[in-house]
Protein backbone atom coordinates (compact mmCIF):
# COMPACT_ATOMS: atom_id res chain seq x y z
CA UNK A 1 0.00 0.00 0.00
CA UNK A 2 2.95 2.62 0.83
CA UNK A 3 4.62 2.03 -2.63
CA UNK A 4 1.23 3.08 -4.71
CA UNK A 5 1.19 5.76 -2.15
CA UNK A 6 4.04 6.76 -3.39
CA UNK A 7 3.77 5.78 -6.68
CA UNK A 8 1.15 7.94 -7.14
CA UNK A 9 2.56 10.97 -5.38
CA UNK A 10 5.73 10.84 -7.54
CA UNK A 11 3.38 10.73 -10.51
CA UNK A 12 1.30 13.58 -9.57
CA UNK A 13 4.63 15.64 -8.74
CA UNK A 14 6.24 14.40 -11.89
CA UNK A 15 3.13 15.61 -13.95
CA UNK A 16 2.68 19.09 -12.08
CA UNK A 17 6.57 19.86 -12.69
CA UNK A 18 5.67 18.52 -16.51
CA UNK A 19 2.81 21.34 -16.85
CA UNK A 20 4.70 24.14 -15.66
CA UNK A 21 2.58 23.93 -12.48
CA UNK A 22 5.38 24.00 -9.71
CA UNK A 23 8.44 25.18 -11.48
CA UNK A 24 9.49 28.70 -10.87
CA UNK A 25 11.84 30.72 -12.04
CA UNK A 26 14.38 33.22 -10.07
CA UNK A 27 15.43 36.42 -11.68
CA UNK A 28 18.36 38.30 -9.89
CA UNK A 29 20.40 41.34 -10.68
CA UNK A 30 24.19 40.00 -11.39
CA UNK A 31 27.06 41.65 -9.45
CA UNK A 32 27.39 43.66 -5.90
CA UNK A 33 23.92 45.04 -6.38
CA UNK A 34 22.38 41.47 -6.89
CA UNK A 35 20.61 41.37 -3.84
CA UNK A 36 16.84 39.34 -3.89
CA UNK A 37 16.19 37.21 -6.58
CA UNK A 38 12.80 37.88 -7.88
CA UNK A 39 10.80 35.00 -8.24
CA UNK A 40 7.70 33.87 -10.72
CA UNK A 41 5.89 31.08 -11.48
CA UNK A 42 7.29 29.60 -14.74
CA UNK A 43 5.66 30.28 -18.20
CA UNK A 44 3.52 33.48 -15.99
CA UNK A 45 3.97 36.42 -19.07
CA UNK A 46 6.38 38.73 -17.83
CA UNK A 47 6.90 42.26 -18.81
CA UNK A 48 10.43 42.46 -20.74
CA UNK A 49 13.04 43.99 -18.49
CA UNK A 50 14.41 45.76 -21.51
CA UNK A 51 11.62 46.98 -23.10
CA UNK A 52 7.86 47.56 -21.31
CA UNK A 53 5.91 47.27 -24.72
CA UNK A 54 7.14 43.60 -24.59
CA UNK A 55 6.91 40.74 -22.96
CA UNK A 56 8.68 37.14 -21.93
CA UNK A 57 7.22 33.74 -20.71
CA UNK A 58 10.26 31.03 -19.48
CA UNK A 59 9.36 27.84 -19.17
CA UNK A 60 11.86 25.53 -17.08
CA UNK A 61 12.13 21.18 -18.46
CA UNK A 62 12.21 18.12 -15.93
CA UNK A 63 15.96 17.98 -16.95
CA UNK A 64 16.98 21.80 -15.61
CA UNK A 65 16.60 23.30 -19.31
CA UNK A 66 15.42 26.84 -19.77
CA UNK A 67 13.79 28.64 -22.34
CA UNK A 68 12.73 32.37 -23.06
CA UNK A 69 9.49 32.87 -24.72
CA UNK A 70 10.02 36.57 -26.21
CA UNK A 71 6.82 38.13 -27.62
CA UNK A 72 6.67 41.94 -29.41
CA UNK A 73 3.35 42.94 -27.76
CA UNK A 74 2.74 43.09 -24.00
CA UNK A 75 0.68 40.21 -23.14
CA UNK A 76 2.58 37.29 -24.41
CA UNK A 77 0.32 36.32 -27.71
CA UNK A 78 1.02 35.82 -31.19
CA UNK A 79 4.04 33.75 -32.25
CA UNK A 80 7.42 34.05 -29.54
CA UNK A 81 11.04 33.95 -30.77
CA UNK A 82 12.00 30.98 -28.81
CA UNK A 83 15.39 30.38 -27.31
CA UNK A 84 17.43 28.52 -24.83
CA UNK A 85 18.88 29.58 -21.90
CA UNK A 86 21.72 28.91 -19.83
CA UNK A 87 20.98 28.58 -16.10
CA UNK A 88 22.70 30.84 -13.37
CA UNK A 89 24.84 32.51 -16.07
CA UNK A 90 24.64 36.61 -16.07
CA UNK A 91 23.67 38.15 -19.85
CA UNK A 92 22.79 41.59 -20.49
CA UNK A 93 19.89 43.03 -21.20
CA UNK A 94 19.32 45.64 -24.49
CA UNK A 95 19.59 48.25 -21.39
CA UNK A 96 22.81 47.09 -20.02
CA UNK A 97 21.64 45.52 -16.99
CA UNK A 98 22.82 42.24 -16.36
CA UNK A 99 20.53 39.30 -15.15
CA UNK A 100 20.92 35.75 -14.31
CA UNK A 101 17.99 32.56 -14.01
CA UNK A 102 17.64 29.87 -12.46
CA UNK A 103 14.97 27.34 -12.39
CA UNK A 104 13.74 25.86 -9.12
CA UNK A 105 11.02 23.20 -9.00
CA UNK A 106 8.62 23.83 -5.39
CA UNK A 107 7.44 20.92 -3.09
CA UNK A 108 3.72 20.62 -1.61
CA UNK A 109 5.37 21.50 1.56
CA UNK A 110 7.52 24.55 0.55
CA UNK A 111 5.71 26.42 -2.65
CA UNK A 112 8.31 29.26 -2.37
CA UNK A 113 11.59 29.02 -4.52
CA UNK A 114 13.94 27.22 -2.02
CA UNK A 115 12.14 23.41 -2.71
CA UNK A 116 15.20 22.53 -5.26
CA UNK A 117 17.46 23.99 -7.11
CA UNK A 118 18.50 23.02 -10.63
Amino acid sequence: MFRIAVAAALAISSAAASEGGSWHVARQMCGDSGGEAETFRAGECQQAISNPMFSVMYTCADDGAMTEQFFMNSDCSGTPQTHAMEAGVCKETALGVQLKYKCYLATALDSSTAAKSL
